[in-house]
């Protein structure tokens, strides 16, 4: 997979990586147009975009660090389409899974604004806190229970709470940070992560 060889070559601080980022977000992006709703493949897609493409970039002009803001849209609008499939297969019986979680969480980040202008997130907030509670998923409930009040607080915010394995090399994490709760990173860490964070 051209994803896992960016990884292996460096990532975003390797010049050399580029190439296999480029195709993977190429590859990702057809296969993400020939499946609508398709929740598994747009959940790839999310991960290559927020992979190779930074969320954040430098503006030198200003020597300011800048929301890249074409992407976070992009995976927003992915994670809007996704976000009501998901709400709609559950309603229809589905057991709601990690992967639902994350999406959900991913747009807490994405769609916040300045209080009362966030009534999105807010609503993806209660609806991921209602899902929690009823099927007794401690875990992301603390983890939802200790980003609202940024959410609902004047002036605050909320901030990257990416998912880190606690067995995972610590020092690893710089080259992850500015990423969405769902990132997952290379495949050693991904296994690593799902398994400690499945309920």
């Amino acid at each position: 997979m051209f994803r896992e060889e960016f990884w292996r070559k460096g990532g975003n601080a390797s010049p050399s990586a580029w190439k296999a980022g480029y195709k993977s977000r190429l590859l990702a992006e057809i296969a993400t147009q020939g499946a609508e709703a398709n929740s598994a493949i747009i959940n790839e897609y999310v991960e290559t975009l927020q992979s190779v493409t930074p969320l954040f970039q430098l503006d030198l002009s200003t020597n300011e660090t800048v929301a890249n803001e074409d992407v976070q849209q992009m995976i927003k609008d992915l994670r809007l389409e996704q976000f009501d499939q998901i709400k709609k297969e559950i309603a229809n019986g589905r057991t709601p899974e990690y992967c639902d979680f994350v999406c959900g969480d991913d747009l807490i980040y994405l769609l916040q604004a300045p209080p009362p202008h966030n009534r999105q997130s807010v609503e993806v907030l209660e609806y991921l806190q209602a899902m929690s509670r009823e099927k007794g998923w401690t875990i992301w409930l603390d983890i939802l229970n200790r980003i609202e009040p940024g959410l609902r607080g004047p002036g605050v915010g909320v901030g990257f709470n990416i998912s880190v394995p606690d067995s995972y090399e610590s020092e690893k994490e710089v080259a992850y940070i500015n990423r969405l709760p769902s990132f997952r990173g290379p495949a050693d860490r991904k296994v690593k992560l799902l398994e400690e964070s499945e309920p």
